[in-house]
Order: structure tokens, then C-alpha cells, then sequence
């Protein structure tokens, strides 16, 4: 799985539909920057959402994955007007037989196929998935025969994405266990391989990412490496995103503000029609799936200010940020920050 050439291949088929990222995203109960996101290759769509795409493009959940079209089904395609046409130079007897068996066919096949499906859910629901094994401690697990460990992000944060495995198995479990509670895996956001996952648990054991046992050192490394090369990934509000690599100052500033730094004369919420301007901004490493801040710079009352996302209360309403105490940034900032926002909004 390649999450770029997903990205493209989702952009092709909008492209084809002659639609805007933002008509897309109503149909899907989404944001144009969730599509954006996902057409760059950025993020995934969350399972709904792939659901909801396959069944709008006509294409299956694994040719979105694959980033292309299964050329299958075209082959199936001519078999299948080849035999039409031989079928049009039967009787009509033939041909309604034809048609009653094919009919038949499909019904007992459809069927087959759901009791399989029925089954094979509730075994997975019971049971959980033999993909993917958790220890009896939650000190290893095991995807797809390859060992996971615990691994601590420190103060990066990390979100999870797409789900993996819906029901992980867990050594030991008690019978019927699994099916009152959960342990979901999901692929960690902006990584694009499988060596980080996310632990989703609702059994005994934690909420934690996991890390392919042969790149802990590369992860560890990463963490401890300094930003010599900080990136922003910066969200446009035509949905557009693209990368920059930050100013080492403005990204030291930004990972170093404290709570004492919230002024809570200023909210984050913004008014263009006052000349306030908005950013949205992830400050992560060049590469990897960590980061050290995500939410907003802010241009309000002639000064520049930072609007942290991990500040939003749980529940709160997204469309109204207003109360919600902003950061001060340094004056000396001000050179830099001028700069980005001229390149934001020319």
C-alpha cells in the first residue's frame, strides 16, 4: 500500500467526475482539507469514508489501496459480451434457461458468500483476527508474523489513521471476552510503511504505538535527532496543501511556548473581514510520522499568535473557537512570520 499513489489515484477519479475537491467532500460527509489530505498523500480516508468512496467511484476498496485499477474486471467484462452475443444466436429457450441458471447461480453464490461473510465476522467478533496477536501483558504483538514493540514518543504526539485490524486476538483471552471488548489496530497518520502502529484497547490493556521491532533504532534516532530541518506542512483554504521547511527559530519558538505564554485577552478565533489571517500548521520532523505542535498561527491586532489544537476542549464546537486563549509569540518573530503569511496569502 502506498498512501501517494492512493492519493492520485482518488484525485484521478474525482478528476473524471469533473467535481471540486470541496463538492467531494459534501457528498462524503467531509472537509475539502480532509480530501486534500488524502489526494496528497498525506492521510487516508478512515474506513467509512474508503467505504463511502468505493461505492461513489465504482471501483473496489482494493483497487483504492493499490492506487489503481484491477484489470480483471474488464477481462470479465469482454467474456461476458462475448457470451451474449453467442447467446443471441440461441432459441429463445436457450435462452431464457440461460438466463434462470445464471440467475439461480448468482443467488446461491450471493448467498454462499454472505453466510461465509456472517460467520467469518462472528468468528473474528469471538475469536478476533489470527492476523495480528497480542501478548497476554501487551509487551509485544505480532502483525502479520512480524514482532511489534511498545515504543514511547515522549513529548511528540502522533495520530492514529486508517484501521488495520478492526478485533486483534490477545494470548489467553477469556472466551467470549473479545466480544464485549476491543483491541483495535490502526496504521500511525503520516507514516508510510507499516513499521508504526497504534494499540486501540478496550480489554485490560493499554493505549500505546507499537514499533516493527527491527526499526526501533531508526525511530529512536529519529526522536533524538535535533530539527535541524523542521517542516511545516501548511493548509491552504482552497483545500491546497503543500510543504515548507520552517525557519529553525520560528519552530524552536513554537515547540517551546508553555502554558504561561497563553494570553487569554486574545482567542483564536479569526475575522477576515478585520484583516485577521489564519495558518494551519504542522511543525514536524522532515520525515516520519511525529510531530511537535499542530494548530494554527494567527494574525490578530497587528501581532502574530499560535492557537494550539490540543487546547480544544473535548466536545467543543469546531465551528466556534472564540474563548479559547491563544499563545504570544516572540516580537523577533515578527520578520519571519510576515514572510510566511505573504506567502500564504498572495
Amino acid at each position: 500500500m502506498d498512501m501517494k499513489e492512493t492519493g492520485s489515484f482518488i484525485a484521478s477519479l474525482r478528476k473524471e467526475r469533473k467535481l471540486t475537491q470541496q463538492e467531494l467532500a459534501e457528498f462524503l460527509h467531509v472537509t475539502d482539507k480532509a480530501v486534500s489530505r488524502w489526494e496528497t498523500g498525506r492521510g487516508l480516508p478512515d474506513a467509512e469514508s474508503m467505504l463511502a468512496l468505493s461505492m461513489f467511484f465504482h471501483v473496489t476498496i482494493n483497487e483504492l489501496l493499490l492506487g489503481k485499477r484491477n484489470t480483471v474486471p474488464e477481462k470479465a467484462k469482454e467474456e461476458e459480451a462475448r457470451l451474449a452475443v453467442n447467446c443471441l444466436k440461441t432459441s429463445a429457450r436457450q435462452k431464457r434457461l440461460g438466463v434462470w441458471i445464471a440467475v439461480i447461480s448468482a443467488v446461491l453464490i450471493l448467498f454462499t458468500g454472505l453466510t461465509v461473510l456472517a460467520l467469518s465476522r462472528l468468528y473474528r467478533s469471538v475469536m478476533g483476527s489470527s492476523d495480528c496477536v497480542i501478548a497476554e501483558d501487551y509487551s509485544a504483538l505480532t502483525l502479520f508474523g512480524k514482532t511489534y514493540l511498545p515504543f514511547d514518543i515522549g513529548a511528540y504526539c502522533c495520530e492514529p489513521g486508517m484501521v488495520l485490524i478492526p478485533e486483534a486476538q490477545v494470548e489467553n483471552a477469556p472466551f467470549l471476552g473479545k466480544l464485549f471488548f476491543g483491541d483495535r489496530i490502526l496504521l500511525a497518520d503520516g507514516c508510510d510503511t507499516i513499521d508504526f502502529l497504534y494499540l486501540d484497547s478496550e480489554y485490560d490493556g493499554p493505549s500505546e504505538y507499537y514499533c516493527l521491532e527491527s526499526a526501533v533504532d531508526k525511530y529512536t534516532a529519529l526522536l533524538q535527532a535535533p530539527m535541524e530541518k523542521p517542516a511545516a506542512q501548511i493548509v491552504k483554504e482552497d483545500g491546497g496543501v503543500y510543504d515548507v521547511l520552517l525557519d529553525k527559530e520560528v519552530a524552536a519558538a513554537l515547540a517551546a511556548l508553555a502554558p504561561a505564554d497563553r494570553n487569554s485577552a486574545v482567542d483564536c478565533l479569526t475575522n477576515r473581514s478585520k484583516g485577521e489571517m489564519a495558518i494551519e500548521i504542522f511543525l514536524k520532523q522532515e520525515s516520519g510520522p511525529f510531530r511537535l505542535a499542530k494548530g494554527e498561527l494567527l494574525y490578530k491586532n497587528g501581532k502574530y499568535y499560535w492557537f494550539d489544537y490540543d487546547d480544544i476542549p473535548p466536545g467543543h464546537n469546531n465551528a466556534d473557537w472564540s474563548g479559547i486563549a491563544a499563545y504570544d509569540l516572540p516580537e523577533s518573530l515578527t520578520l519571519r512570520l510576515e514572510e510566511l503569511f505573504a506567502k500564504m496569502y498572495r
